[in-house]
């Protein structure tokens, strides 16, 4: 199949790119990878050297031993070293170089040119060449296999597929073709365009020329993309390429192609590589530069996922920028982290449905879009996803179980922390869960450290997880000793921004989420007076919350829990601590917590009693935070509030009354002084629909269903804006509750 498509410039922000010139004059920079040392490796065609540049820019170069040999291209090699190709009058050869410099060079057994070298699975280096396919054992040793099927074989790039083999391309007749490791030669049909370079893809296919795509049983797709050179796979999970137009280009498995312009005119961009820092580097043959594209970093994961068997999931992205933007939700498989392909339907427009690992989408400011995984298949797919955008996008998604009413908040987690806590709660008939899922291309260890709710450790463990990787499981089952306990449960990585973790609640026919601790987030180790707040409780008339107070820090440290009416008054409640079999009314509760110690505090609550109310502070000098579980016991429907800290003078709520779901919202303001909170509606194409104020008393509260009070917003999805202008601070925290008496939180994210 064939489809033609031209390179067009992005239209959100332009990546920043970076230059760096080389020692050599006219060095003509080709080739480039990264190396087993953390630097990039490139060669210079005419200056005869091998290159390393550091990912802050420090170049250092080694001449080669022959001169005048014209080194081509450079990979890492599978024994440790980085692996060249040299051509001399004709006569190619292999070498290789130590990232100390220590340079050894092959000279192979029949003259050919060698154009192109790849590691392989095997653990040795393959290498095209004129009519032949070769291999290069670690210690030098060499066979070379002919290419003899087509009428004139003349391979080029070769790589190796995910399928064993090594796959190449030929330049006469313009063919694709695979080799195994045995030799035996398998060519595909021919098609248009040049062949050019090959590499593995992200979605297991391999991606050629100008360009193409093959999959692993030879169904080729072209989308022309005029003057390719260089190929390389994107942490981002697209292809990115360079272009003679001196353009860096970008296609994702999709076909949708972006380009961008490169600061030095008539630069000659030529090969290309991803480095460590997951950036794009690139080498500039004709201003003789090595340059890097810095990609935006990841905005955010959700770290659990479900289409199938009865679940399904609900994702909603909204562009809090004030340009347009593009985003991009790649979907991870648990438990090894390979691309997880799901069904996706769109419940807001007229767009078919698609079956993709990749949903991108470009959102007008202030917009948002929901799509929605199916529940229908048989089998449960189930991992994660990672949010990409070169603007300001966020978004969560809604985690279901219709069979049984369950639906529960997965957040955007966007904090980098190498460590990370659950409160669970086994006790009563609640079971708790826990996923977990590896954002880094690298296997990595999880260190589990469990503690009862006194501090003690009661148990260690430590989970492997691969690239991507996700896992998912009940406490009370992967961990039997925290059966009937209360307590924490800490996910330890030697590096931040490894891992993403969400903790789920299970009990009757309520789901809820728990938010997870970053404890390395130093505002938890040196909170403030009135550090947080939890915007919304209720107790009586059929409602009841339940306060899970924690400290994080290694040391015993006090807190203070403080109730406030809806007029902002301090309100006496009446409360038990389960652990300790006391009750007592208060408006003011104070404690001091042991190191690493989880307390319970529930509201005592007269369902014959009319609803109260309110909202509550947290104040600590030392690590201890907090959240609630608010249940409405009526329909055995709960949701959980965390404990906003977020110090922010605009809030944005994502709304859906649709399909008899209404969203309802909470404000609280968290200081001594009234204010004045400005409230601006609009749909979820971002358009304007009504604006109002809201007053606030000193420690004041309100909550309200949003189309009750603005009938606007009525049948809609779309937004809700909460600002102020003077001096003070609020929190906000939204509700969905669908006709059934579900109840999900809804977050709100800072603008």
């Amino acid at each position: 199949m064939l489809c033609f498509l031209t390179a067009a410039t992005v239209g959100a922000q332009p990546p920043t790119i970076l230059e760096y010139s080389v020692p050599t004059a006219e060095a003509s920079v080709h080739s480039i990878t990264l190396g087993p040392d953390g630097n990039l490796w490139f060669t210079e065609t005419i200056g005869n050297k091998i290159g390393r540049i550091t990912p802050d820019g420090n170049i250092t170069e080694y001449s080669l031993p022959t001169p005048r040999t014209s080194p081509g291209m450079i990979i890492q090699g599978p024994d440790g070293n980085l692996w060249f190709n040299r051509n001399e009058n004709g006569n190619g050869a292999v070498g290789k170089i130590t990232t100390v410099g220590e340079i050894t060079e092959y000279r192979l057994p029949s003259p050919t040119a060698v154009m192109a070298l790849a590691a392989g699975a095997d653990g040795n280096v393959w290498f095209t060449g004129t009519s032949k396919i070769g291999k290069i054992t670690p210690t030098g040793m060499v066979t070379e296999y002919p290419v003899s099927p087509s009428c004139c074989p003349s391979p080029a790039g070769i790589t190796a597929g995910s399928d064993g083999n090594l796959w190449f391309t030929e330049t006469i007749g313009n063919r694709v073709g695979r080799i195994s490791t045995t030799g035996n030669v398998t060519e595909f049909p021919a098609f248009q365009f040049d062949a050019g370079n090959i590499i593995q893809g992200p979605d297991q296919n391999l991606w050629f020329g100008s360009i193409g795509r093959i999959t692993p049983d030879g169904t080729i797709r072209q989308y022309r993309v005029d003057g390719v050179a260089g190929m390389a796979q994107g942490p981002d999970r697209n292809i990115w390429f360079t272009l003679g137009a001196n353009r860096i280009g970008r296609i994702t498995i999709n076909g949708t192609v972006t380009s961008y312009p490169l600061p030095t005119a008539n630069s000659g961009p030529v090969g290309i590589a991803i480095g460590p820092d997951g950036n794009i580097w690139f080498t500039e043959q004709q201003s003789n530069k090595i340059a890097t594209l810095i990609l935006p970093a990841p905005a955010g994961q959700l770290a659990q996922i479900a289409s199938g068997g009865g679940w399904d999931t609900s994702l909603t992205l909204l562009n809090l920028g004030t340009t347009a933007a593009e985003a991009s939700l790649d979907f991870y498989a648990d438990p090894g982290g390979a691309p997880l392909t799901l069904p996706i339907t769109f419940p807001d427009s007229s767009s078919e449905p698609i079956t993709t690992s990749r949903v991108t989408k470009t959102l007008n400011p202030d917009a948002l879009v929901v799509f929605d995984t199916t529940s229908d298949n048989a089998n449960i797919d189930m991992g994660w996803s990672l949010l990409q955008t070169g603007g300001n996008v966020s978004g969560f998604a809604t985690f279901r179980y219709p069979p049984l009413n369950w639906a529960a908040l997965v957040p955007l987690e966007n904090r980098s922390a190498p460590s990370y806590a659950l409160v669970f709660d086994n006790t009563d008939g609640i079971s708790t869960g826990a996923a977990i899922a590896n954002l880094t291309s690298e296997s990595i260890t999880v260190f589990v450290t469990v503690r009862n709710d006194v501090g003690a450790g009661i148990g260690t463990d430590t989970i492997q997880l691969s690239p991507r990787g996700h896992t998912a499981f009940m406490l009370d089952q992967r961990y039997p000793f925290t059966a009937a306990k209360r307590g924490s449960i800490q996910f330890d990585t030697s590096l931040a921004a490894q891992i993403s973790v969400l903790g789920l609640r299970f009990i009757g026919t309520a789901l809820t989420t728990i938010p997870s601790l970053a404890l390395a987030i130093p505002a938890l180790f040196n909170a403030a007076p009135n550090s947080g707040s939890i915007t919304h409780t209720t107790y009586d008339g059929g409602f009841t919350s339940s306060f899970y107070v924690f400290n994080t820090s290694p040391l015993s440290a006090p807190f203070t829990l403080s109730f406030f009416d809806e007029s902002g008054n301090p309100i006496s409640v009446p409360l038990s601590l389960p652990q300790s079999g006391t009750s007592l009314s208060a408006s003011v509760l104070t404690r001091t917590l042991p190191a690493r110690a989880v307390l319970l505090v529930q509201t005592i609550s007269n369902n014959d009693s009319p609803p109260k109310v309110g909202s509550a502070q947290l104040t600590s000098t030392g690590g201890v935070t907090a959240f609630e579980i608010f249940r409405w016991t009526t329909f055995g429907q709960e949701a959980s509030v965390a404990l906003a800290t977020a110090d922010s003078s605009v809030f944005v709520l994502p709304a859906d009354n649709t399909n008899g779901v209404a969203t309802g919202v909470a404000l609280a303001n968290t200081t001594a002084s009234s204010i004045t909170v400005t409230l601006k509606l609009r749909d979820s194409a971002g358009t304007s629909l009504e604006s109002a104020t809201v007053n606030l008393p000193q420690r004041g509260h309100v909550s309200f269903m949003l189309p009750d009070r603005y009938p606007a917003l009525a049948g809609k999805r779309g937004t809700a804006e909460f600002a102020i202008s003077g001096p003070g601070n609020i929190s906000v925290v939204g509700l969905l509750l669908k006709p059934d008496g579900t109840l999900t939180t809804v977050p709100t994210l800072p603008k």
